[in-house]
This record gives structure tokens, sequence and C-alpha cells, in this order.
């Protein structure tokens, strides 16, 4: 998944928020659960896709999932699951954005 232009507006969307990207092949490969692909992917898609507020990144912004579902091909049959799996991240990510932030 992706290539120098996503590279730097990944680094871009983190910037945003107050963060730096360290690019996981520095530190090794990233292993992922077939069962959690899909979600894993989605949830990358929607990189620049976060509500952000004064104090940093707020969630995401839900009305973008629906679109991203479509584009990347996912079957509706998963969608509620991709979703719920999403906010597990999105909610992981925030304590993280929080913890960064001190």
């Amino acid at each position: 998944m992706g290539g120098a232009s996503d590279s730097r507006t990944e680094e871009a969307a983190a910037a945003a928020i107050g963060l730096a990207i360290e690019h996981a092949s520095a530190r090794g490969e990233c292993l992922v659960w077939p069962q959690n692909e899909t979600a894993v992917n989605v949830f990358h898609a929607l990189l620049t896709q976060w509500a952000v507020g004064p104090v940093g990144a707020v969630g995401l912004r839900y009305e973008a999932i629906p679109v991203v579902l479509r584009l990347m091909g996912v079957a509706r049959s998963v969608w509620a699951d991709t979703f719920a799996a999403l906010r597990v991240m999105e909610a992981e990510a925030l304590s993280f954005f929080a913890e960064r932030r001190g």
C-alpha cells in the first residue's frame, strides 16, 4: 500500500494533528490477522479524515466511512463488523494522541 506520494500525504496528515509518522519498515513488518485486514486497510485509507478540534484529533469523520468502504469495494455484508473494528482503532488512536499531548 502506498508509494512516495502516499507517504508525504500521510506525514502531512499526521503533522496536522501534531504527530510524526515512524515508518514500520524501519522497525520490521507489521503483521495483521486476515480477519482484521479489511478494517486495517480502511483505517489506513481514512488517515486524512480525522475531525480536529482545539486540542487535536477528536475522532474520525464518520460521514467519510461509507465513501471509503464503497471505493475500496468492501462487501456491504461486512460493513457493520468493519465499522466496529474502526471504532476500536479510533479509540486506541485517540488514547495514543492524548498520551502524546501529555
